[in-house]
């Protein structure tokens, strides 16, 4: 017998991902790459970035389901913070219009979503060599039964102005 999944998994896709921008970033960045599984019901959840140099998330995470209950999502992305709904809308595979803040979601086992964050990049660290960066992504939860828990995914995302090399 197999134990008993995590109440909360994260998923983002393998490997580190090096985003680049030509001469600047937009101030404020939708950046969506981290999809999550409630194996039971939940009373509350939240997402935060971890391990960050150069990159602060503002505000509490947000949350677009797939287009059929407990679906896989395949999109990932980082858009304008004032484009994102509209970017999301026309994705094909996501409920777009259905994007909420986490904190008024109550998940039910089953229940699929991708992320949402949003992102300030520092402009000075953003042109290092090393750029701006964040390690992983930091879920904690409680239960519908009261359990309180954490869980996080590593990410390795670098953000940089000019050339990626």
């Amino acid at each position: 017998m197999s134990p008993a999944p995590e109440p909360l998994t994260l998923s983002h896709p393998a490997g580190e991902g090096a985003i680049c921008f030509a001469d600047r970033a937009p101030a404020d960045m939708a950046w969506y790459d981290v999809r999550w599984r409630a194996n039971v019901d939940l009373q509350e959840f939240s997402f935060e970035i971890s391990g960050a140099e150069g990159v602060t998330q503002v505000g509490a995470a947000r949350t677009v389901p797939p287009r059929n209950f407990g679906g896989r999502i395949d999109a990932s992305g980082i858009v304008s913070w004032k484009d994102h709904p509209q970017v999301l809308r026309r994705n094909p595979h996501l409920s777009g219009g259905a994007v909420e803040s986490t904190l008024a979601r109550h998940p039910i086992a089953g229940e699929t979503g991708m992320v949402v964050l949003r992102l300030r990049m520092d402009p000075d660290v953003l042109a290092t060599d090393a750029g701006a960066r964040f390690d992983g992504v930091h879920a904690t939860y409680t239960t519908g039964d009261g359990e309180q828990g954490q869980t996080q995914v590593a990410t390795q995302q670098v953000f940089k102005t000019g050339r990626c090399s």
